[in-house]
């Protein structure tokens, strides 16, 4: 079965990502890396769309997809019934998930 999901976002993944992204640069001294992130990010996020059912159930009703080539997971739950995908957060995979719940 086929599926076309629609994303929605927390609002505050925005700021994580570009969070992130200034953090590469200034550890980097490049915007390479840090663009390289957000790229990588929006292409595996955007996936979510057909393959959002393919990933476990890790805690309440929340799935996470690995980033690949950095160490974050993006945190997200899915609704059938709405045919929707809501990401909650992009999380470094050392923080405790429970970051996200907090914001």
């Amino acid at each position: 079965m086929k599926y076309n999901f629609k994303l929605e976002f927390n609002p505050q993944i925005h700021t994580d990502i570009q969070h992130q992204v200034d953090y590469y640069k200034k550890e980097t001294k490049s915007h390479v890396l840090g663009k390289r992130f957000a790229k990588t990010v929006k292409k595996e996020v955007l996936r979510l769309k057909k393959y959002a059912l393919q990933y476990e159930v890790k805690y309440d009703d929340i799935r996470c997809l690995p980033i690949p080539k950095f160490p974050f997971r993006a945190h997200y739950s899915v609704n059938e019934k709405n045919n929707t995908v809501k990401v909650e957060a992009i999380i470094s995979t050392s923080q405790s998930p429970d970051k996200w719940v907090k914001k």
